[in-house]
């Protein structure tokens, strides 16, 4: 993780495994909140961190909610953003469309392009340097020297109806817990 000094707080931006900096996972099945909710248990009893204000976007704020099943003691307040313990369908059919696949990306002119296509309706204020940014954020430099996305594009996979259906009371039992 990447750990800052905030006034007199330590900040650790974490990278999931198969994102960011983080190596990717030849499983793919671990790819899944319960295992990203228990590298982050790990890694603050190796940082000997008791407790933590977790805040979370999209994913992180999912595995902030299963961090409550798994173990609400670490968590002395959280901060969810864009999530809840409904997922809606219009929002994993976006994520779908762009996540896992092979974009054709030579240039970062190409990659700020692909990142105003995918996230342009969350940020409709964002300009051209805006966009530059935000795709240094998402992509690296790959192998070729081109941008290439910071994650596996293993790391998508649809979730059935069964499973959401199986999964919906244990999400909302979480999420729960976070508000007392």
């Amino acid at each position: 993780p990447r750990i800052v000094d905030a006034s007199g707080r330590r900040v650790l931006a974490v990278d999931l495994r198969g994102r960011g900096s983080s190596e990717f996972d030849v499983n793919v099945k671990n790819y899944a909140p319960a295992t990203y909710a228990s590298d982050v248990l790990g890694l603050i009893a190796e940082l000997r961190v008791p407790k933590a204000v977790f805040i979370g976007t999209s994913l992180g704020g999912f595995v902030t909610i299963t961090l409550a099943a798994k173990r609400i003691s670490a968590i002395a307040a959280a901060v969810l953003n864009d999530i809840g313990p409904r997922v809606e369908k219009a929002g994993l059919e976006r994520i779908a469309s762009y996540v896992g696949k092979s974009p054709t990306i030579r240039t970062w002119a190409d990659a700020a392009r692909y990142a105003r296509e995918t996230n342009g309706a969350a940020f409709p204020e964002y300009g051209d340097d805006d966009w530059d940014r935000f795709a240094r954020r998402i992509f690296n430099l790959g192998p070729d020297g081109a941008p290439a996305p910071s994650y596996d594009r293993n790391i998508f996979r649809p979730v059935s109806p069964l499973q959401a259906m199986l999964a919906g009371p244990l999400v909302w039992g979480a999420y729960r817990r976070l508000a007392r």
